[in-house]
């Protein structure tokens, strides 16, 4: 008997030679593993769906600004008063992507779905188990049980085994497996090194699985810890997700990707003298990473400096990034000073005002959005995220926010009758020359100051 695979492959050529005799197959080759793939239908449904989505988040951000928003950063979202929504920037790209990913699992409900993660897909976090050095989608949302972590942690700890050698435990510190890192990638020295000599000299198995550990530790692990409403469930989940971490770290110390994921839960955790350890073991490594440079600039100057060195630290290297045109590296910077450090007023203005620079407008009004959340009574935050949404054609939510400027400003004159005068500088300052032209805003504030 043939071998099932030779016999699929040989199907095309009996069906050209008995055309009479055997049934065509519409699957071609392989018709028993055949999976939906989206057709050209499909992406333009996935796009109006993640534009209708993306809409009702926008709104959401507008009609309740207090509370946390729902545009992530990335995701550059505008709707037209004509009700039409424009969308793009790389997390769009994503969501739609997503959206097509799961057209393909719920058309195939007979097949089993694996992921290796390139990027996160958020539908997918909740159905996702361990599996082997890859994920399982499951059919239905999974709860991750201590059998099922205990799987997980045995398989990994044994495939350590044959790379850096089975010695990272629970328990072992951070600055253990940091003076590890530095010993056997920085100074060679293997006198205690238990795993393949062969791995640390091969960069792209370093990156690859370090990436894949890490992906386990972030998409399973790190988001049941985020999201998990049992103590105990929250707490098998963290703890899991920081010995992945320390493994992932191990494989690559100079990745970036292992870098973030270790010192997000370490900080959150107030354990910031334990993640400096984690990103100067990754500099030593990669001393001209600017990513990693800059997360070290933040969190060794963000406990004690003042906030004018700090701001002229951090957004020193984003200017210079600006300069020469290296709009991705100074897009991570400011990314990254507003995961470490978005509830500083002053950084949420630098980091606007860098936007502008940059001519991304979308994500400068994020940043503004979010000073108003930190800084709710501050006329001038409200302000100038008037003049951001008055540039950018969004005039109802313009004139919105100058009311609510206009207001809180009232309130700090009746206190101090030498503070600015907004009011009078709206019917001066040219980013609001174009709105002052239109009715709605006549109708709104009138003609003179």
């Amino acid at each position: 008997l043939l071998p099932n695979n030779i016999i699929r492959l040989n199907r095309r050529m009996l069906e050209e030679g008995y055309p009479d005799a055997i049934v065509k197959s519409l699957g071609g080759v392989y018709p028993d593993t055949e999976i939906q793939t989206p057709s050209p239908d499909d992406l333009r449904q996935s796009s109006a769906d993640y534009g209708q989505d993306a809409a009702r988040r926008w709104q959401h951000d507008r009609q309740f600004p207090n509370e946390p928003r729902q545009i992530q950063p990335g995701e550059d979202v505008q709707v037209m008063p004509n009700g039409q929504v424009q969308f793009g920037g790389e997390m769009a790209v994503f969501g739609v992507n997503g959206l097509l990913a799961k057209t393909i699992f719920d058309r195939s409900p007979e097949h089993e779905f694996y992921v290796e993660e390139s990027v996160p897909l958020q539908w997918m976090y909740p159905y996702l188990s361990p599996f082997g050095i890859i994920m399982k989608i499951n059919r239905e949302p999974v709860e991750i049980t201590q059998a099922i972590t205990d799987k997980d942690h045995a398989f990994w700890s044994e495939y350590c085994g044959r790379s850096i050698g089975n010695w990272i435990t629970y328990d072992t510190g951070i600055k253990e497996i940091c003076a590890w890192a530095e010993e056997v990638y920085l100074r060679h020295n293997f006198s205690h090194f238990s795993g393949d000599e062969k791995f640390i000299r091969d960069d792209d198995a370093q990156k690859a699985f370090c990436k894949l550990r890490s992906a386990i530790g972030s998409s399973i692990y790190e988001w049941r810890w985020e999201h998990a409403s049992d103590a105990e469930a929250r707490a098998r989940s963290g703890r899991e997700a920081e010995f992945a971490f320390k493994q992932a770290f191990a494989f690559c110390p100079y990745s970036p990707d292992a870098a973030f994921h270790m010192i997000y839960m370490l900080v959150n955790q107030n354990r910031t003298d334990e993640a400096l350890m984690i990103l100067r073991t990754s500099h030593k490594l990669d001393p001209y990473n600017e990513q990693i440079n800059q997360w070290i600039e933040q969190l060794s100057r963000g406990q004690t400096a003042k906030p004018a060195d700090m701001l002229q630290q951090a957004f020193g290297q984003v200017q210079r990034a600006i300069a020469a045109h290296q709009t991705n590296a100074a897009e991570q910077m400011l990314q990254q000073l507003v995961a470490l450090q978005g509830n500083n007023p002053n950084v949420l203005m630098g980091v606007a005002a860098s936007y502008v620079q940059m001519n991304d407008l979308a994500r400068s009004e994020q940043a503004i959005v979010k000073l108003t959340e930190v800084t709710p009574n501050s006329s001038g935050a409200w302000y100038n995220l008037g003049i951001i949404q008055a540039h950018r054609g969004e005039i109802s939510q313009a004139i919105a926010s100058v009311k609510r400027s206009l207001a809180l400003n009232a309130e700090e004159r009746a206190r101090d009758p030498s503070a600015v005068n907004l009011r009078q500088h709206l019917f001066e300052d040219a980013p609001f020359a174009e709105l002052r032209r239109r009715p709605e805003f006549q109708a709104a504030f009138g003609t003179k100051p």
